[in-house]
């Protein structure tokens, strides 16, 4: 908190900042009363999940007295409403790499757990930190430090290596090249796949962030700005 107070800092997270909207216009069809924007959506969560420890999200879709859980693909089972949904970004992504749908929150490939954990966390960190701190595409560019919605196999797949050979030099090298860094120390060798993710995330935000392509948004498409988000680096393409 104090960094982000003091410098302007790029600041990159792994989960999804929003639901799917824009392909059913709602975050959760055929309910009546549901948030509107992303920052709405992050109030619901915390407030159905408040007194969770940690940020854990689990209780969105594992309480039963409230509609949400028909939405999602869970331990608990899989609700009545739950459909395969993208976000616009994902989709956008899928030319590249296809992102996990994040109402999916069970197997190794789940991310909407881990995302509902985020939306709790982005909430309190705008309360705690808004003077300093801009949520990208939601808030204004100012010279506050900036915080993006990140996805470190995608920044593999552009650079033309496989995420999967993390364990590899080389291939993290030809990874870090591509974005404009240079070569690992050959002493050090990541342990575990979130360190490799880690490094090459940090590479590809200092190496994407020059462009000011990678900054523009659609004024068009609300749903981008207002209640999804979009992954740093997923080229804007046609939205």
């Amino acid at each position: 908190m104090k960094t982000i107070q003091k410098h302007r800092v790029l600041v990159g997270f792994d989960f999804a900042f929003g639901n799917p909207f824009a392909d059913c216009g709602s975050y959760f069809p055929g309910l009546i009363k549901q948030p509107k924007t992303v920052e709405e959506l992050w109030a619901l969560v915390e407030k159905v999940c408040h007194g969770t420890p940690d940020f854990y999200g689990a209780p969105f879709y594992r309480r039963k007295d409230l509609e949400f859980y028909r939405y999602y693909l869970s331990p608990y089972g899989k609700g009545d409403r739950y459909r395969f949904r993208q976000r616009i970004t994902e989709v956008a992504c899928s030319n590249v790499t296809a992102p996990h749908p994040v109402l999916k929150c069970i197997g190794p490939a789940n991310v909407g757990t881990g995302s509902l954990a985020g939306m709790r966390f982005l909430k309190g960190l705008l309360e705690k930190a808004e003077k300093f701190v801009s949520i990208w595409p939601f808030g204004a560019m100012t010279e506050k430090s900036v915080v993006v919605e990140i996805f470190p196999r995608l920044y593999f797949k552009k650079a033309g290596a496989d995420p999967r050979d993390w364990v590899s030099i080389g291939s993290i090298d030809k990874v870090l090249n591509y974005y404009g860094s240079q070569s690992l120390d050959t002493n050090w060798k990541p342990e575990r796949e979130d360190e490799a993710d880690a490094l090459v995330s940090a590479a590809a935000l200092r190496g994407l962030t020059m462009g000011n392509a990678v900054w523009s948004t659609p004024k068009s498409n609300r749903s981008i700005k207002e209640t999804e988000g979009w992954i740093f680096g997923v080229d804007w393409g046609n939205y």
